[in-house]
């Protein structure tokens, strides 16, 4: 004789953490989802089958609807691949052989795809809205830094480094501002190299 989706709803409460297949098979048998708790009649009038909602379910277990519908879902795809029964032919109570926890895990993550994350909307510095909030360094707006580079003072740097230094500060400051940052990089680059290069001899 079959048991009841409360019994198993218990059950599941105490072994969702430890054994996720086993608890994922008491939920298949037990749960209909979108549909009340009541008597199914289907299988004979003197054999009556009582199935629960998932809400009901998770309050019954203490475990969170949303889990519950997880675990629905991942049996489901282990259904629909050939591995375990559909929950439709399930009764509450009824054991069944549940796979190990790596297929389960694979129909987890199959079944629950991760949310994608959401971009988050560009800051817009009132004082300055052409540089559209694109970059900020440490929380202090890019055009604080261009404006140090802007001011540096190379007329003060030996002759041999000078146009180097000034180069590579227009660099950065197309690097920032130009619409195609690619090439601003590699102009970057090449000034640091030629700075560098200057300063070695």
């Amino acid at each position: 004789m079959f048991g009841d989706w409360q019994t198993d709803a218990e059950l599941a409460g105490t072994l969702y953490r430890k054994a996720k297949p086993y608890t994922a098979m008491l939920i298949a048998r037990c749960v209909e989802p979108g549909e009340g708790q009541g008597e199914r009649t289907d299988l004979g009038k003197n054999l009556p089958r009582s199935k629960a909602n998932a809400r009901d379910f998770a309050d019954r277990s203490g475990m969170t609807h949303p889990t519950v519908m997880k675990y629905f879902r991942t049996w489901e795809a282990m259904a629909k691949a050939g591995i375990v029964p559909f929950p439709k032919d399930l009764e509450p109570g009824e054991d069944v052989e549940v796979p190990d926890q790596k297929v389960w895990t694979y129909y987890y993550r199959e079944a629950n795809p991760p949310k994608p994350k959401k971009e988050k909307p560009k800051k817009i510095d009132p004082e300055n809205p052409d540089m559209d909030g694109r970059v900020q360094l440490d929380g202090k707006h890019v055009v604080t830094a261009l404006k140090m580079a802007d001011g540096i003072n190379v007329e003060r740097l030996p002759e041999s480094v000078a146009p180097h230094a000034r180069r590579l500060a227009e660099a950065l400051v197309q690097l920032a501002m130009s619409d195609n940052p690619n090439r601003a990089y590699v102009t970057a680059c090449s000034a640091l190299s030629e700075l560098a290069a200057a300063l070695l001899q």
